[in-house]
């Protein structure tokens, strides 16, 4: 019978990635439309005859694909979180193995790829306005800058367990493929009837052994 490999240890990995992946896409959301609506309050407070403008397109463009791959890795965990957490198919899980391995290290490596300019524009950049709005000061930047990490920490660790899982899988489906080719073997072994020798035989064995005593 299938069995799901290293159970406890992928549902606590897929809880967690789920956890962290829908809060990543939150705080980016949240960080999007707050910084949109801060840079209209500026423009709108501005005095009258004055142009504001205001360029954060460094870490907004970041900020959205780091929102977009928080989402996407949200969603592949909603697919195969039910997989293991359903006892009733192990056999479809395992299946998946190989596809939820590829799956998270390719949102890992690309949410990684993201973290980088975002954490280091929310560090060490500024808003280019007439008054300089700093990164690092505002709240829900900083959720966006530092909450994702922990998305990556736990999708990376689910890409992880997902291979061995695999592996593991692997291995037991052969060592069960290997027991039914040589129990299939064994019985044909036992059904072939053994030939019986006939009378004619026989005499024509004991025929040569007089012959060759002579």
């Amino acid at each position: 019978m299938s069995v799901i490999p290293l159970k406890p240890l992928r549902l606590a990995s897929l809880f967690l990635t789920l956890a962290f992946g829908a809060i990543g896409t939150g705080v980016g959301i949240n960080a999007l439309v707050k910084s949109n609506n801060d840079k209209d309050l500026v423009r709108n407070n501005a005095p009258a005859g004055a142009t504001v403008t205001i360029n954060t397109d460094d870490i907004f463009d970041s900020g959205a694909v780091m929102t977009v791959v928080c989402g996407l890795i949200t969603l592949a965990t909603l697919v195969f979180f039910p997989l293991v957490l359903i006892s009733r198919s192990p056999k479809l899980s395992n299946l998946t193995l190989p596809l939820q391995t590829g799956i998270y290290s390719f949102l890992s490596i690309w949410l990684f790829a993201t973290l980088i300019p975002v954490t280091d524009f929310f560090a060490n950049r500024q808003a280019t306005v007439t008054a300089f709005v700093v990164y690092h000061k505002i709240d829900y930047l900083r959720l966006a800058a530092i909450l994702p990490w922990f998305t990556l920490l736990f999708s990376t660790i689910t890409s992880v367990v997902s291979f061995f899982a695999w592996r593991i899988s692997k291995k037991t489906a052969a060592s069960t493929s290997t027991a039914e080719r040589s129990s299939t073997i064994d019985e044909v072994d036992e059904k072939s009837p053994v030939s019986p020798i006939s009378p004619v035989d026989e005499k024509k064995r004991s025929t040569e052994v007089s012959q060759a005593a002579v």
